[in-house]
């Protein structure tokens, strides 16, 4: 008797843990596709930051299989994923529900010196003419890393909280709050931790995803903001393009015509690529 009781036990803890891993419950939904969001979100939301953390590490464990490696990969200083194109770019986002465009660019990330899992950081944020300078926070919560018969094998990513602060004393200021995802590739022989960009050329392609919200101090107004290196999550009609961002003309006259018909570029010939002619960052006045 039991033996069968055992058995049984062991039949139902064998079912309860398939059922775990058949779970048809959780419906994925690309933060990416305006069909996705249209169809199962109200534009009207603000905040995306805890729908894209769910959404996006559920896809990493339970369809691309990937590891947590939180505990390994921490030991690296990764501060160089927000810096790669900081000399020269900076990121692109939406603020409000007009999809204003903000800009955003990281002057400087440091680890902090006690807690693998903190950095600091120093930047600007500008929208239309007003430019705030910030500084705030990455707290990293996971690490997670793909497959080694996966595409990149060494990479993986990274999802962290993020709070920065603009200055009080400047125009327009307030503070930024969310989720942030980056995707990482590793050098084992220089013990290197890096920012991938091997699918950059790829449609679809996105990057340090900063998904939140953007509270103005002076009267407490809360507003959706979400910027990246190239397409943004959670914008419904905002985006046209097909292979290429391209935004919606009419947002255009929210500061993105100049993105639109590349004029704020300039190609440069010895880098072969394009670069933003005004280094707003820089140039401030």
């Amino acid at each position: 008797m039991k033996k069968y009781y055992s058995f049984l036990i062991a039949i139902f803890s064998i079912a309860s843990i398939f059922a775990q891993h058949t779970d048809t419950s959780f419906k994925y939904i690309d933060p990416f596709s305006s069909f996705d969001q249209f169809n199962n979100y109200n534009p009207q939301t603000i905040d995306f930051s805890k729908e894209f953390y769910k959404q996006s590490v559920w896809v990493l464990l339970n369809e691309e299989k990937a590891k947590d490696v939180t505990s390994l990969i921490s030991r690296y200083n990764i501060s160089q994923l927000w810096l790669k194109n900081s000399k020269d770019n900076n990121q692109n986002g939406i603020i409000g529900k007009n999809y204003k465009r903000i800009r955003i660019h990281f002057s400087k990330v440091i680890k902090d010196s006690l807690n693998p899992l903190i950095y600091w950081a120093w930047g600007k944020s500008k929208v239309g003419n007003n430019i705030c300078d910030f500084k705030g926070r990455f707290k990293i919560i996971k690490i997670l890393r793909y497959p080694k018969d996966s595409e990149i094998p060494g990479g993986g990513e990274i999802f962290g909280s993020y709070k920065l602060n603009e200055d009080s004393s400047q125009s327009y200021s307030g503070s930024f709050k969310g989720i942030f995802n980056s995707t990482y590739n590793i050098d084992t022989a220089k013990s290197k931790i890096y920012l991938d960009e091997s699918m950059s050329i790829a449609d679809g392609y996105s990057n340090n995803v900063f998904v939140g919200t953007w509270t103005e101090y002076k009267n407490g107004n809360q507003k959706k903001c979400i910027w990246s290196d190239y397409r943004l999550p959670y914008c419904f009609d905002f985006d046209e393009g097909t292979g290429e961002m391209y935004v919606n003309k009419k947002y255009e006259k929210n500061g993105w015509k100049s993105f639109n018909d590349n004029s704020e570029y300039i190609y440069n010939k010895q880098k072969k690529t394009y670069e933003l002619k005004n280094k707003w960052w820089v140039n401030q006045k």
